[in-house]
């Protein structure tokens, strides 16, 4: 997406253009560089995406361990309570 700058640039080259002078050239220099920039931009973003979501999974990994863990705790809870084991009932973990 062009920025405010950019469309005002894009305009004013679309109106040189249309006109007999060679201001356009100037104007196509300017209109390609803000575009490379933008380019650049999107490249920077892109990069930024990819790093976030190895780091999403990261985390993900992390939780799925943790949920692993709590799930085996509350297996070897009922176990020791079911025979009854030292946390009975009226004890919380």
């Amino acid at each position: 997406m062009l920025s405010p700058q950019q469309l005002i640039e894009h305009d004013r080259l679309n109106q040189a253009l249309d006109g007999t002078d060679h201001s356009w050239t100037a104007l196509t220099l300017k209109l390609c560089t803000s575009l490379e920039t933008a380019n650049k931009l999107v490249q920077s973003t892109n990069s930024n995406v990819r790093l976030l979501s190895e780091k999403v999974e990261g985390l993900e990994k992390i939780i799925k361990r943790g949920d692993s863990a709590v799930a085996a705790a509350k297996a070897i809870h009922v176990s020791l309570n079911q025979k009854g084991g030292p946390f009975n009932g009226s004890q919380n973990v």
